[in-house]
């Protein structure tokens, strides 16, 4: 085998190597546009919870808020009807 033989065999070898690079970097590339989806659907899903949870402490404030106003009012009708309710 001579020189010219030999460089022709490693070029088809190195084409052949390419040729599977490349079906592995397409390959690739639809798993990470995959990926780019899931992100972008994850991202508007934890907007949407992030909302959500805001919109729930808004709300335990305002029963909170309510609840120490009943506990006051029980406790000023427990003093004027004589009948002491129990503390919270």
């Amino acid at each position: 085998m001579n020189n010219e033989e030999k460089i022709i065999q490693l070029l088809t070898a190195m084409q052949e190597d390419i040729s599977g690079l490349k079906e592995d970097v397409s390959g690739l590339k639809a798993d990470v546009s995959a990926l780019q989806a899931d992100v972008s659907s994850l991202k508007v899903r934890t907007a949407h919870m992030e909302r959500d949870i805001a919109e729930l402490k808004e709300g335990q404030e305002e029963v909170r808020v309510s609840v120490n106003r009943l506990v006051g009012w029980a406790d000023e009708c427990g003093y004027v009807v004589k009948f002491p309710l129990p503390k919270l």
